[in-house]
């Protein structure tokens, strides 16, 4: 007997290849982005790392509003791929990628960054003076050594694609069999009191976010087991989880301390929300536990490139 019924199934299925998709089609622009930031100066630097950042800091609702004012049938982008290519993009799956493309790619984006920082430019160097192209330095000297970063930022960016819930709910809407994701599935269970239904969801959203996030794990250059510990500090309040994170990846003698200045944050707000509730179910509360643990996870790891730097630079100074 399936433990998911043919609904549930298609929800799953469905957030699978719209997160697969989205994160395929932000890789090129991503590696792009994070290459230009890592290794080029220009005024107005700084504006661009803004504007890339954006949604990170941003209401997910919020950016979900902006996306249907660029996308609707109103707007002169929507006007166009509607009359020209008769092609709608809000409240169908199009939007769904959409938003996700958007809600991902600073965490793409800060992964190629501090993976191509990583390089060391001599090598590229010796590689110039021997003959080789810009092209060909880049595919053959900076993309191989950078492999590792990319593909962890790979990783959060999809594990990030499939809890997207704000921008989606706002652009594509809340359609069962069309635009429906598993975070809008687990919402919608919850609103209709199908608390069992939304569990089961629960525990496949948060065991696929946890699975793409564990894979980049060896990726990370993180201490081994230092996502457990992220996991535990997703039950701290706002300020001691960060002191014991120092403290802990001083003990262990990692290089850098993630700052992560998001995380405890929202993990407060969110858990204090659930326990002020008049009448908390233990579905409620097991599941923001669970759903928290995740964002922690995505979180910790993500904010690598924000990192302080705490013992040693593992650079080419002795």
């Amino acid at each position: 007997m399936s433990i998911l019924s043919p609904v549930e199934w298609q929800i799953v299925g469905f957030s699978l290849r719209v997160s697969a998709l989205a994160t395929a089609l932000i890789l090129a622009p991503g590696l792009a982005v994070g290459w230009l930031l890592a290794r080029r100066r220009w005024k107005g630097k700084s504006v661009v790392e803004t504007l890339v950042a954006l949604p990170l800091v941003m209401p997910p609702v919020a950016t979900g509003l902006l996306l249907l004012k660029i996308f609707g049938r109103r707007s002169p982008i929507g006007s166009f791929l509607h009359r020209e290519l008769a092609t709608d993009v809000v409240f169908t799956w199009r939007a769904v990628v959409i938003a996700m493309m958007v809600m991902s790619f600073p965490l793409l984006v800060r992964g190629a960054r501090v993976a191509f920082e990583e390089v060391n430019p001599r090598f590229e160097q010796v590689a110039r003076t021997l003959g080789a192209s810009n092209a060909r330095v880049f595919l053959t000297v900076t993309l191989p050594l950078a492999t590792r970063g990319i593909v962890a930022g790979a990783l959060l960016a999809f594990a990030r694609a499939l809890g997207e819930f704000g921008a989606t709910v706002m652009v594509a809407g809340n359609i069962p069999g069309r635009t429906a994701t598993l975070s809008l599935a687990i919402y919608n269970f919850l609103q209709l009191g199908q608390d069992a239904d939304a569990l089961r969801l629960l525990i496949v959203s948060v065991g696929l976010a946890f699975g793409a996030v564990l894979a980049g794990e060896p990726l990370t250059g993180y201490p081994p087991g230092t996502h457990a510990l992220f996991l535990l500090l997703a039950l701290v309040p706002t300020g001691i989880g960060h002191t014991l994170l120092n403290w802990a990846l001083r003990y262990r003698k990692a290089y850098e301390v993630n700052v992560a200045v998001l995380g405890e944050p929202v993990g407060a707000t969110v858990l204090g929300a659930v326990f002020l509730s008049e009448t908390p179910t233990p579905v409620e509360v097991a599941g923001a536990l669970l759903v928290l643990g995740g964002v922690y996870v995505g979180l910790r790891s993500s904010f690598r490139g924000s990192s302080l730097i705490v013992e040693g630079s593992g650079g080419d100074g002795g």
